[in-house]
């Protein structure tokens, strides 16, 4: 570690947060969406969606049975103005991976993309896989396809400085099949995040009052739960984010680094290097973290020519600020009180 990493560094998560926490949502069924948004809206968090894109707007199930039981067995798919709507909401919107196509080449894979954009009217950059064998086979055909980030199942947590394009997926509360049904801790994985720093991507199928399946779906009180949790361990130190935000502040905090570090009474200046891991030339604000020494009363950073302000953090003489990266990119911090002066 350099000095520099020291005084001024790259915070792990946006605003200096703790934690991030994310939740995605599988098949995109309209009861889901319909219970969803409302909870989401109320607790400030964003969604995610993925969908099948030839199914938007369909409605399907088993109709053999009498008619009540054919009423309930059927299930409908959101269309293009309800996940339009989502996105509107602040959600982003993913494309699913069908089990049986496990074979399927990046030409479909980018036909199946395509036509889900121009449904919503809106990039479509991830692709959801059932497991995690599927999405490991897969994946060079799902990058040609033009999908950035790849999302499995996977029971773990997501590392701050993990260089991947793959995303562990993990639901909060699993209950296991019959007879059994072992049961994890709903705040296992948030107390983990907290105390490693890490992401934890939360991933849910069905959201309904008669939940279908125990180990992949919930009522809406139990998302309530699951967001409350959240909360309670978060506090504000959680970044709740869609996944695909926070995947990115991931990708650009690992492609950034701090070069030419100069410091002298009063003022500290440094340059930005971007050099992404791949070609793919990442973009946005970082959150930085400058530890200074206790004198220094008001801190004002400039970034190319432009002022960005600094807030204190609870710890003493630690302060936090936010700007765009972009490489070559020149910063300078000063003491504004000595510089009046």
């Amino acid at each position: 570690m350099s000095y520099a990493d020291d005084v001024v560094r790259i915070a792990p998560w946006k605003d200096d947060r703790q934690f991030a926490y994310s939740i995605t949502y599988d098949e995109g069924l309209i009861e889901t969406l319909g219970f969803a948004w409302r909870i989401h809206r109320r607790f400030g968090i964003p969604g995610h969606v993925n969908v099948f894109p030839g199914m938007l707007g369909e409605l399907v199930g088993d109709t053999s049975a009498g008619f009540l039981q054919s009423l309930w067995n059927l299930q409908k798919y959101a269309d293009s103005d309800h996940l339009q709507f989502l996105v509107s909401e602040g959600w982003t919107i993913g494309c699913q991976f069908h089990l049986d196509d496990r074979d399927r080449p990046a030409g479909s894979l980018l036909q199946a993309r395509l036509s889900l954009e121009k449904a919503i009217a809106h990039p479509v950059r991830t692709l959801a896989f059932a497991d995690f064998k599927s999405c490991d086979a897969s994946q060079g055909a799902a990058r040609d396809a033009g999908f950035r980030w790849l999302f499995t199942l996977y029971d773990g947590l997501n590392a701050a400085d993990e260089a991947t394009d793959v995303v562990r997926r993990s639901p909060l509360f699993h209950e296991g099949p019959t007879p059994i049904r072992l049961a994890n801790d709903p705040y296992r994985l948030l107390a983990l995040a907290r105390d490693r720093r890490g992401w934890v991507v939360d991933v849910v199928r069905l959201v309904d009052r008669y939940p279908v399946d125990a180990a992949r779906d919930c009522t809406p009180a139990e998302l309530e739960t699951r967001f409350r949790a959240v909360h309670k361990i978060g506090e504000d130190r959680v970044w709740a984010a869609s996944p695909e935000i926070v995947a990115d502040y991931r990708y650009l905090r690992l492609s950034t680094h701090i070069r030419d570090y100069v410091s002298a009474p009063h003022q500290i200046r440094y340059t930005l290097a971007v050099t992404p891991a791949e070609d793919r030339a990442p973009q946005g604000q970082l959150t930085f973290v400058a530890h200074l020494d206790t004198t220094w009363r008001s801190p004002q950073a400039t970034v190319a020519g432009d002022t960005v302000p600094l807030r204190p953090s609870p710890e003493p003489g630690t302060w936090v600020f936010a700007h765009r990266v972009v490489d070559g990119l020149e910063a300078k911090i000063e003491d504004g009180s000595r510089r009046s002066a």
